[in-house]
């Protein structure tokens, strides 16, 4: 038996033990020794977990060094409509991102040939909000592979209202807002690591067609926080704010 597909297959199935159950401990595991072993766990849980059910809705982080960014596809029933109300019961929760999404009006061409055309399908940006948490015991330490295995601790979207007019946006000038219980907990003005979220979504077209898993019309792309991860705790009401663009509301329950 192929030695690295046994590998995939044990990871995939200690990550799906711990979704609703006790969390995995992995620092004594061996982790993926690639991001394409990452991604093929990722798929294998989100398999699991979805029942068979395609992605609608993809995470899409900027690596730091000027490499390609990293994905997640995010299991369909994690994906809410604002104003949304989740329980965090059984979760780990590592707290809340505010970010930019960008919703395809129609199926994007993976084969375009300059990246205006990767963005023609394209209908609008919205603000939303991913609730992080994490199956991992060992969270802290684990190898950053091992995040990305487990939909870098991807727990929820929420997904708020836009703009259609998402092409006029200055990233480097917007605003973003996060508000815990009516209290402003975090601001950013061109708070993005990279400033650079359509040519994410580009890449992200690629990406997702190269998988096998291409984007349709009404999917989601996400493209990383405006304001670093902000700690929340049952019970309280989340607001994220993107002037110019909309808002996002999540209540979080016991």
């Amino acid at each position: 038996m192929n030695t690295a597909v046994t590998r995939i297959d044990e990871m995939a199935r200690a990550l799906r033990n711990a979704w609703g159950g006790a969390p995995v401990r992995v620092g004594g595991m061996d982790g993926p020794s690639n991001v394409l072993e990452a991604y093929a766990v990722q798929e294998r849980v989100l398999h699991e977990l979805s029942a068979g059910r395609r992605a609608t809705a993809w995470k899409v982080s900027p690596v730091s060094d000027g490499a390609d960014p990293v994905a997640s596809p995010v299991p369909p029933q994690g994906v809410h409509a604002s104003p949304a109300t989740i329980s965090a019961d059984e979760r780990i929760l590592l707290g809340v991102e505010c970010e930019i999404a960008f919703r395809f009006g129609r199926a994007p061409r993976a084969d375009f040939a300059s990246f205006d055309l990767g963005l023609d399908g394209v209908e609008e940006a919205l603000v939303l909000i991913e609730l992080c948490e994490t199956r991992l015991a060992d969270w802290a330490e684990a190898p950053a592979l091992w995040r990305v295995a487990d939909f870098q601790s991807h727990g929820a979207f929420v997904l708020g209202s836009g703009t259609r007019d998402w092409r006029s946006l200055d990233y480097a000038r917007q605003e973003a807002q996060l508000r815990v219980n009516g209290r402003p907990v975090a601001r950013a003005v061109g708070g993005h690591p990279t400033r650079e979220l359509p040519a994410m979504v580009a890449w992200a077209v690629r990406h997702c067609a190269r998988r096998g898993m291409p984007l349709q019309a009404g999917d989601v792309v996400t493209t990383g926080s405006w304001t670093g991860l902000t700690a929340v705790m049952p019970v309280e009401e989340i607001v994220a704010a993107f002037p110019g663009i909309g808002e996002a509301r999540l209540r979080l329950e016991h």
